[in-house]
């Protein structure tokens, strides 16, 4: 009777701790079973037919068409899942069709098909279907809560932007910069009680809750890995949230967003690993910037809406400087090639997934590629 009283106790510990504790991860299991050795990547030049544009921007993809919003500009182009244009829409102004700022700093079409676009000081503007503005607002800060918790305390990772949207929430991935809790002065408690990830109310820009911790990854080797302390992140169709930190090999499944409940992932094939810590705030910028541009780390994280196959894509760094792509399935890793340059998977249009938009400044060019997984 004792032992089934213990055993009991036990396990009602282990569920209260799962649902209070967010800080915990799960055991990391790993498989591999590779069937796919290389895959046909075929690449679209995107020709704007004269429009003006600064080559630089954001691009995503939903079921039928392949869009660029101009970071500068504030245009949007909107082309077939072929290439080719169809039409351009918005552009900077204080119009009912326009973008009242001066740079963009992120763009995501909703669920509900509705467009948002992200301004510099986290100003958001949805666009109706037919391209009318529906509304403008700033975040709402929340100001309850410890240091750990406050809007105050965290910054949008502008490096790496993921804005992501669920339900009626939207999300982003942040760090923190304060006085008080950051990764240089404060690394021991930055790292243990960090918190990664904001969620806001889609409908009025409330800010409702901080949450993912660093994994003990990142815990256990305490600023080795400074220039990358984000993460990438993608919902399956049943709203479970997976989340990759950019130098950990290990991709963690969340139940909806409340806690992690599986571990899965391998590191990626000849990445350059050799990092240089980041220790004073006077050559941070200077550090991060190269690092970023010459080791290897992931880049972005990918669910399929048709097979839930999870796909990551990495960069391998210098000397290589070529990217790579895993593919998981059912948390085993069936296929791990190289692909023709660095890019994030943007979206699906069956039967391809798109990468973003390469854009070569220079020659005033950009494209993208399109693959099929079998």
């Amino acid at each position: 009777m004792l032992y089934r009283i213990l055993y009991l106790g036990v396990f009602l510990s282990l569920i209260i701790a799962c649902q209070e504790d967010v800080s915990y991860y799960p055991k990391i299991v790993n498989y591999r079973n590779i069937q796919i050795d290389s895959i046909e990547f075929e690449r679209l030049e995107l020709n704007l037919n004269g429009y003006e544009s600064s080559y630089y921007g954001y691009s995503f993809v939903d079921d039928s068409c392949i869009y660029y919003v101009d970071k500068y500009y504030c245009r949007l182009f909107v082309f077939t899942k072929d290439g080719n244009l169809l039409f351009r829409e918005l552009g900077q102004g204080r119009g009912p069709r326009e973008v009242n700022c001066k740079r963009i700093s992120g763009a995501i079409k909703c669920q509900d098909h509705e467009l948002l676009v992200l301004g510099y000081t986290l100003d958001h503007y949805f666009f109706r279907s037919d391209f009318e503005k529906s509304r403008v607002f700033l975040l709402e800060n929340n100001a309850a809560g410890t240091i750990y918790e406050k809007s105050d305390t965290y910054t949008t990772f502008y490096p790496n932007l993921e804005i992501k949207n669920s339900g009626n929430s939207l999300y982003y991935n942040v760090y923190s910069e304060c006085d008080d809790f950051n990764f240089i002065d404060t690394p021991e408690k930055y790292y243990e009680m960090s918190r990664t990830l904001m969620q806001v109310n889609k409908d009025n820009g409330k800010v409702e809750r901080f949450f993912c911790f660093y994994p003990p990854f990142y815990q256990n080797n305490i600023g080795s890995y400074n220039a990358f302390p984000s993460l990438n992140y993608a919902f399956d169709s049943a709203g479970n949230l997976y989340v990759a930190f950019e130098a950990d090999s290990t991709i963690y499944m969340y139940e909806k967003d409340k806690y992690p409940i599986g571990a899965f992932g391998y590191m990626g094939r000849d990445m350059n690993r050799n990092y240089i810590p980041i220790v004073n705030w006077k050559k941070c910028s200077e550090i991060m910037y190269k690092e970023r541009n010459t080791k290897g780390y992931f880049t972005s994280l990918f669910v399929s809406p048709v097979s839930q196959d999870v796909l990551r894509t990495y960069q391998k760094g210098e000397p290589l400087f070529n990217g790579g792509l895993q593919i998981y399935r059912k948390g085993v890793l069936i296929g791990d090639v190289k692909t023709p340059c660095v890019f994030k998977i943007k979206g699906y249009m069956p039967p391809y997934y798109y990468s973003d938009i390469i854009f070569d400044v220079e020659n005033e060019k950009m494209y993208v590629y399109r693959f099929k997984i079998i």
